[in-house]
């Protein structure tokens, strides 16, 4: 089905849709900062043991207390937010659509979802996908700007590495599930694995150990193909699914994965 959409007006409506979700995102975000009140009026929910509040098409969610307020915008987590930004910046500048502007819009969607994965992926792509003129300006502004850049980064390195409950949180289940993936090569099923998800505490939170644990080495192998085949025909899109991916179970969803199949080939560049 993938392969058959016009990649053209998919790409067009995508960048148009995540820019008014991101937009309508980031001002809510701010007005919630300055009127702390309206989350009283949202719906409670739980990600993983982190409270949160939605509001349908904007979500918040709180990392220990109300103080520590991510933003998750139209998704489920900020995770999740990260990555639908991240390919609108990869898709803008595969098709030069990507203004400074457009640019400064995401990095501020990309600051109040507070991802580190985000952060990573966002300066991957900017490092390695973008044209000479803005690996230069990248590299000024990171020099400029190393002091609050490496505050960020320590935050990140405490709060993911040097909290036990957050690092081991994600280092057990993903040892548990290589472990059951590797006594199971063939794959354990999708019906199984939700069967013994709580009881062998494998609940990774990456795509390839879910993959593997799943759908053995074959299905393993079929993913990484099919990102490789990906980020050779677009580096920058490419790069989002394979960074993303570490920290995130993201094969399932539509929206990301139908990134995989479609004809690269047939998107048109826009010559500004």
């Amino acid at each position: 089905l993938a392969s058959q959409i016009d990649l053209n007006k998919f790409v067009s409506d995508y960048l148009d849709v995540t820019w008014f979700l991101v937009l309508f995102s980031i001002s809510v975000f701010f007005f919630a900062q300055i009127f702390p009140a309206v989350y009283g009026f949202g719906l409670s929910y739980e990600y993983y043991g982190y409270p949160g509040v939605s509001f349908v098409l904007q979500n918040f969610m709180f990392t220990g207390d109300r103080i520590s307020l991510r933003n998750a915008g139209f998704t489920s987590e900020p995770g999740i937010f990260q990555i639908y930004i991240n390919l609108a910046v990869a898709l803008a500048l595969h098709t030069r659509q990507l203004t400074f502007f457009r640019l400064f819009v995401y990095g501020i969607g990309l600051f109040t979802a507070n991802s580190t994965g985000g952060f990573l992926v966002f300066g991957s792509i900017l490092l390695l996908a973008s044209p000479i003129k803005l690996k230069i300006g990248v590299i000024a502004a990171s020099v400029i700007g190393a002091g609050f850049i490496s505050e960020i980064a320590l935050q990140h390195y405490e709060a993911k590495i040097l909290t036990e409950y957050a690092f081991l949180g994600r280092l057990d289940p993903f040892v548990n599930a290589v472990n059951t993936a590797l006594q199971h090569p063939l794959g354990f099923g999708t019906i199984r694995y939700t069967e013994f998800l709580e009881i062998l505490d494998i609940g990774s939170f990456d795509t390839y150990s879910q993959i593997f644990i799943r759908f053995g080495i074959t299905g393993l192998f079929l993913w990484m193909f099919l990102v490789f085949r990906l980020t050779s025909m677009n580096i920058g899109v490419g790069l989002v699914l394979a960074l993303s991916a570490v920290t995130n179970n993201v094969f399932f969803l539509p929206g990301i994965a139908v990134f995989l199949f479609v004809q690269w080939s047939s998107l048109e560049i826009r010559i500004k």
